[in-house]
Order: structure tokens, then sequence, then C-alpha cells
């Protein structure tokens, strides 16, 4: 039975971890559009966002007019024209006085690219520390210049928007059917989307006195369901326990899909984990803005690349 579980990855650049973010860009057509679009997006009643000139910056911190816990978004947009070679050919018939027969013609033709560099450095606005940065490369071919330019600025945008947020996903998993009642009903309630009660359900198979009875095989399926189901609760997640029992299942079967359920519940307890940090230090930059403390050092998911979602 495939099930779905939900997964929330965190921020990869989290500036909303900071009550005010200011975004700097160059003052071509390009780069304010893509720096407004991130501002308006970044904009709610808790946060102060401005778009400001790259030039703006080093004058208003020298000055100490940057307030304190304050994210400056650098984007560096770096935009380059080319031409791609591409060699085609075209049947072509030719006919003389013994018949007619068929050739190819080759040609040489030019598509014109453009690639594209986004580099995004977030600072400390008033140390001017770094604390991320990250690249985005995209490329956009076969159409006029304008076309390009405006195609390739709102793909940057797009992505970019989705850097700054977390992201939902939903991930599908197999439960494993054993001959035990108490597991086929854990398995129908989670079908239903009630985790807690499949959880417990599965708790009521491995304790009954008929899974010590079964084979091996079989009672590995039992904590490997279990190990899913906690991991899954969104009521009392447990990634302690649903390792534990991953590792059981893996002793009891050496199957493959153990192990590879044991590297996904890390990648999903490193996710977890980054959220958490960035929650916190968006309370703690919350507290700093108002001059109640120093401003905090920034949360481990800025010096680190997440890895991707299980």
């Amino acid at each position: 039975m495939t099930v779905t579980g939900r997964v929330v990855q965190a921020a990869s650049i989290p500036v909303r971890t900071f009550p005010r973010v200011w975004v700097a860009s160059g003052h071509l057509d390009h780069e304010i559009v893509l720096a407004e679009t991130l501002v308006g997006h970044l904009a709610d009643r808790d946060r102060q966002t401005r778009r400001l000139g790259v030039d703006e910056l080093e004058p208003l911190r020298t000055r100490g007019s940057i307030p304190p816990a304050t994210a400056v978004v650098l984007l560096d947009l770096q935009l380059e024209e080319d031409e791609r070679t591409e060699i085609g050919s075209d049947p072509d018939t030719v006919c003389g006085a013994f018949g007619c027969y068929t050739t190819h013609r080759t040609f040489v033709y030019r598509i014109p690219t453009l690639r594209g560099v986004l580099t995004v450095r977030v600072y400390d606005g008033q140390s001017a520390r770094v604390l991320n940065e990250s690249t985005i490369r995209l490329r956009e071919e076969g159409r006029p210049s304008a076309e390009m330019r405006a195609r390739i600025t709102r793909a940057f945008s797009e992505r970019l928007v989705q850097l700054v947020d977390r992201r939902e996903l939903h991930v599908e998993v197999d439960l494993l059917d054993v001959d035990l009642p108490s597991v086929s009903r854990a398995i129908a309630a989670i079908e239903r989307g009630n985790w807690s009660r499949g959880r417990a359900g599965f708790e009521e198979g491995l304790a009954s006195p008929q899974f010590q009875s079964l084979p091996p095989e079989q009672r590995a399926r039992v904590h490997y369901d279990l190990g899913v189901a906690l991991r899954f609760d969104p009521d009392a997640p447990d990634f302690e326990r649903a390792k534990q029992c991953f590792e059981a299942a893996e002793r009891l079967d050496p199957d493959e899909r153990y192990g590879r359920a044991l590297t996904d519940l890390a990648m999903h307890r490193v996710q977890v984990e980054a959220v958490r940090a960035q929650e916190e230090a968006a309370a703690r930059n919350a507290q700093a803005a108002t001059g109640e403390s120093a401003v905090p050092e920034p949360p481990a998911s800025y010096q680190q690349s997440l890895p991707p979602p299980p």
C-alpha cells in the first residue's frame, strides 16, 4: 500500500528569520525587476522590506543607519548573450539522365543564446558579515534578445522566491501488509489520513502474541511500518524510535528497503532540525530588533547546504 507523508523543507536562503530585509541591486531594468519581486514577496505585516541601490549600502552602514537585525540581500545578475552553432541537413532530390536519387544538403545555422548567473549574498546589515551565498544559473535560447531577457528575468524571480520560502513536499512511501488484523486496520487508518491511529495499530501488532510466531521477514515488516508511522505522524513524530524500528527491521531481514528508510529518515531529520533552528532564529532576531538583546549568531542552515529532501 502506497501512502503519502509530509516533509517540510527548510528555506535555502532563510531571510524570513529577520524582521527587516533590505534588497540591494544594480540599476538596470532587469536588476530592479528582480529586486522588487523579492521585496514584494517578503513583505508582510511582521517584516519591513525595502529596495535600494547597491551603491547606497556602504554609506548607510558607515553612518550607522542600518537598524539591528536587518538582513541585506545583495543580488548580482550577470547576463551574457552568445550564439550556439548547429549543423543540420535536408534531403535533396536530384534528377538527371539516369533517373533521380536523394542526397542530403548540409547547412549551418546559429541559435541566439542568453546565459544568466544570479549570485545572492546575504549580509548582516550592521557588520556586513556574509551569512549566506547562493548561485543560480539559467539559460534561454532561440528567441529575440528582448524576449529572452524578459523570460530569464522572470525565471530567476520565480527561482529566487522559492529559495526564501519553506516548501511542503508530499512523499510517497510504502506500507507493508502482514497477516495481523491490527496491522491491516492500521494501514487502512493511514490511508484515510489518520497517522496517529495507524501508529497505535502497528504498536498493537508489535505487542500481540501472534507477532512472535511470524517469520523474521514478516516481523521486519511490522517494525518497518511502525517506523514509517513514527516518522510521518504529524501530531507527534518520533525520529529516534523510527530509527530503532528501521534498524530492527534490517536486523531481521537485510532487505535494501530498510537501509533506504534509514537514509531517508536521516535526511528528513536534518530538515526538521533546520526548520526548528530557523524558527528559533526568527524569535531571537525579533527580540534583537527591539534592542532588548544583541544580534544573535545566524542559524546553522546559513552556513551549510542542506541535503535534498527524501
